[in-house]
């Protein structure tokens, strides 16, 4: 009985191709978290420089008295952050939707149940 012989040096242009499309993946893989950001780089510059300049007033000015401190901490969320992204953290205004852990937990354990008690 005679076996078919493959002939492997046809098959060197296709592990070429191969090779290249695997460079090519690993290549826009690599880039793809790059393009995730696609904001300005300054956008976030003014935020940081009235942070910088309040760092170097207190510097300058020794530290802020307790009112000082209250009165920064009641313009946002706090001292540190302000007023910056509050409308993109979680409040219970804006998270009215979601369902909680508790409900979460009902759900699956009800689900058990009707799996093990059909």
């Amino acid at each position: 009985m005679k076996f078919p012989s493959i002939n492997f040096s046809n098959l060197r242009p296709l592990r070429f191709l191969m090779a290249a499309l695997l460079l090519a993946f690993l290549w826009i893989g690599s880039a793809v978290p790059s393009w995730a950001g696609v904001s300005s780089p300054s956008q976030g510059e003014d935020a940081l420089k009235q942070i910088q300049k309040d760092s170097e007033q207190v510097l300058r000015g020794g530290p802020p008295s307790l009112e000082d401190v209250q009165a920064k901490a009641q313009e946002g969320i706090n001292e540190v952050q302000g007023g910056a992204d509050k409308e993109k953290m979680k409040n219970p205004a804006n998270s009215q939707s979601s369902t909680s852990v508790e409900e979460k937990i009902k759900e699956g354990m009800d689900n058990i149940r009707d799996i093990f008690n059909p």
